[in-house]
């Protein structure tokens, strides 16, 4: 059996699609390997990020450099809280579930699992050194796994929210989309705010969690006037550092 495989133009990076002509295994592990490997560079990007904070270099300048290598290339290359949704984890778990079946380790896919799950901790012990969180209201800026969709599958969002709870803290969320009442796991835990404002304006600690535009955007002095805290945390490494501590705000980013 033949199987036709049709890669896109955003797929490639290019300018026009290909077709492809594969038999059916290995059009299913082309899809399934592709998603796999991208996964592997997130969770490659948090394991230099882990090392970055420890050397007291910037993940976003390492990874800016690496990616301009044209055998990289930049995207996936992003450090953060780890990815999440129904797509990169299923098919992860997928790939390693069939090696599985035929006795293969794939060391590196399931090492990179273990980095994914682990980085919404590491973020929370980061925030917690020499800092007590009980009681602590922290602001959650962020459900979905991604800007753009109401989808907590695999969010580390999620992750965030139970290990703050873990650790004692008031935690209180706003997202433009994905509401607590379809995460079972946490919807007792954490208070749904109605907009950003609200959910600022008593958060001793705000974490950005989900790369929504109204969080990235949003300028540093704005934060500062809203939370009652100064501690924002950088949950998506997608603020600019320097601006955020020009206006008076503790940040704490990941790598950085």
């Amino acid at each position: 059996n033949i199987a036709k495989l049709e890669l896109t133009s955003t797929e490639l990076r290019g300018t026009r699609s290909e077709v492809i002509y594969t038999n059916v295994n290995s059009a299913e592990l082309i899809k399934v390997t592709a998603n796999a490997f991208l996964a592997m560079k997130v969770s490659f990007a948090n394991s230099i990020a882990q090392l970055c904070d420890s050397a007291d270099a910037d993940i976003n300048e390492v990874m800016n450099g690496v990616g301009s290598d044209s055998r990289i290339g930049l995207p996936f290359l992003n450090a953060g809280r780890g990815f999440g949704g129904g797509c990169l984890p299923k098919d992860v778990a997928g790939l390693i579930s069939v090696a599985n079946s035929r006795d293969i380790d794939l060391k590196m896919m399931t090492s990179a699992v273990k980095i994914n799950n682990y980085m919404p901790e590491y973020i929370v012990n980061k925030l917690s050194k020499g800092r007590n969180l009980k009681g602590k209201k922290v602001a959650l800026l962020g459900l979905a796994f991604k800007a753009g969709t109401s989808d907590t599958r695999k969010s580390p969002a999620v992750l965030l929210a139970k290990a703050l709870l873990k650790r004692g803290a008031k935690v209180i969320a706003y997202d433009p989309q994905a509401d607590t009442k379809d995460i079972p796991e946490i919807a007792n835990k954490v208070k749904k705010c109605p907009s950003l404002k609200e959910c600022l304006e008593s958060a001793d600690i705000a974490i950005i969690a989900t790369d929504w535009p109204e969080f990235k955007y949003l300028s540093p002095e704005k934060y500062s006037q809203m939370m009652k805290g100064n501690i924002l945390v950088d949950g998506m490494n997608c603020l600019d550092k320097d601006a955020v501590e020009k206006a008076g705000l503790r940040y704490i980013g990941v790598g950085r």
